[in-house]
């Protein structure tokens, strides 16, 4: 059986235990496509670059880049501005 928990100990000397939680990866589906059906291309580029790889599709960055803006405008957080 697997230890799911992770033991902190504070300042006073107290511990306390929790789960960590395990979030599943969100893939676009362009993303998802070339992972399941060419994963021959991941590991040629893991063989080529190196682990860890990261790869960057710009029109998903900026979806990103603009959901985070978004969220951050409507709590009042930033002002909008463009990049």
């Amino acid at each position: 059986m697997q230890d799911n928990f992770l033991l902190v100990e504070n300042e006073a000397g107290h511990i306390r235990a929790s789960i960590p939680i395990a979030l599943p990866p969100v893939l676009n589906q362009s993303i998802a496509d070339m992972v399941y059906s060419s994963p021959h291309t991941l590991l040629g580029l893991v063989n080529r670059h190196g682990s860890p790889l990261h790869v960057i599709w710009p029109h998903i960055l900026q979806q990103n880049v603009d959901a985070f803006r978004a969220i951050l405008t409507v709590g009042a957080i930033i002002q909008p501005q463009r990049l």
